[in-house]
């Protein structure tokens, strides 16, 4: 073929326009119920500094580190620093748990932060260019006097340059305070991510940051930005409060079973007779299969529910798998024959109404072959984050087929 690089140019575009396409509509897809901080006016923060407004289209001199107005109007909150005070900006919404997602455009050597519940801070430092210095990198968290503990830095230096749109999102679970006002446990930054890239996982924070707004320490808080001599300007400011964690599931018996021809449902499925069986703590197929590879691995018990509303689930398999909730069969994928010819291409997404209270489950997974095993099972709610019903891990191989999966996904 004459053309065949140019064919191949083209379908590297394409492939490149996707994974970019998947990457900002990811949290659209994923998430249940986000909720906006509308930047149509200022009435959403309480008062601040003539250094705060509003703007439709901007960009960053990088000369003069001032913030040029594209076009006056909203959807852009903008730091201009134009006064000497510098004041930060403080939201009217109070929150305990919860997941914010944005975008920061920096001005060179911008050092700005925000601060969930106002007290516990993430760096929003222009570190395109400090490679020997991860103290200061975007995503860090400074804790106090804590702050030079390594497991405070974010794992990598993600920061694009500075006039660049960068994308943000935090997962955070706020201290837990008991009824006299103590706090029985810490704050902790389940995730902070920066470009698409996670820096930072289940870090606890000890005590409230450097120039947080109190040092007492409460189960609600507002959202802080910090003002500073340098120009910064933020978008798309979305966030989820997180009332409740996971399912919690409940009773885990792990069965091991010859697999059958095929499964048609639940019931089918648990009238197998067990090979084994034993309590067990974790969902963990991809351990508990290791030395059983022509059986199947079943997982009962009860899921606490906590509200009545709907819930995403997601499953990721290579072989075969199965998961039910009470009545409802959520996913059934080749059970029973488990080949590798029966990968499921891409993670499937299915949203259900579950009601308030104990509900029994069901979840298996069988490959008779010992190659490329995976399962992956994500649950999210209206008020619960998006999280791993399984105890393993991905390694980062892992992480990139999955990615790479989800992105074929939304296409």
């Amino acid at each position: 073929m004459k053309n065949k690089p140019l064919i191949y140019f083209i379908l590297f575009v394409v492939l490149l326009n996707t994974n970019g396409y998947a990457q900002q509509k990811n949290t659209e897809i994923i998430e249940l119920n986000p909720l906006s901080i509308e930047l149509n006016d200022l009435s959403l923060f309480e008062k601040g500094s003539k250094d705060w407004g509003l703007a439709e289209n901007i960009s960053i001199d990088r000369k003069t580190n001032k913030i040029v107005l594209s076009k006056k109007g909203k959807g852009i909150l903008i730091h201009t620093n134009d006064s000497k005070k510098h004041e930060n900006l403080v939201t009217k919404l109070q929150h305990g748990n919860i997941a914010v997602e944005f975008d920061v455009m920096l001005s060179k050597g911008t050092e700005s932060s925000i601060y969930l519940q106002g007290k516990y801070k993430v760096l929003l430092t222009d570190s395109w260019t400090k490679n020997s210095s991860p103290i200061t990198n975007i995503g860090s968290i400074d804790s106090g006097n804590n702050a030079a503990d390594k497991k405070y830095l974010a794992t990598e230096n993600v920061a694009k340059a500075p006039g660049l749109w960068q994308h943000v999102k935090i997962v955070f679970q706020a201290p837990v305070i008991n009824a006299s006002g103590e706090k029985i446990k810490n704050a902790r930054f389940e995730e902070i991510t920066i470009n698409n890239r996670t820096v930072i996982q289940n870090v606890e924070v000890l005590e409230p940051s450097a120039g947080a707004i109190s040092k007492k320490e409460t189960a609600l808080g507002p959202i802080v930005l910090q003002g500073t001599e340098k120009a910064i300007a933020f978008k798309n400011i979305s966030y989820k409060l997180n009332t409740f964690l996971s399912l919690q599931p409940e009773n885990i018996v792990m069965e091991i079973k010859k697999s059958p021809k095929t499964i048609e449902n639940n019931n089918s499925l648990l009238k197998i007779k067990p090979i084994s069986k034993k309590k067990v703590e974790t969902i963990s197929p991809l351990t508990d299969l290791k030395q059983n590879a022509a059986n199947l691995v079943q997982y009962s018990g009860t899921l606490d529910i906590p509200e009545t509303g709907e819930y995403l689930f997601t499953m990721f398999v290579s072989g075969g798998g199965f998961m039910a909730i009470g009545d409802q069969e959520i996913f059934n994928f080749a059970l029973g024959f488990s080949g590798h010819e029966n990968t499921v291409p891409a993670p499937k997404l299915v949203k259900v109404t579950l009601k308030k209270g104990k509900t029994p489950f069901t979840i298996a997974y069988n490959k008779k072959s010992p190659r490329d095993r995976e399962f992956q099972l994500f649950a999210e709610g209206e008020h619960m984050q998006r999280y791993s019903m399984v105890s393993h891990k991905m390694t980062e191989k892992e992480q990139e087929i999955y990615d790479m999966r989800f992105t074929v996904l939304l296409v």
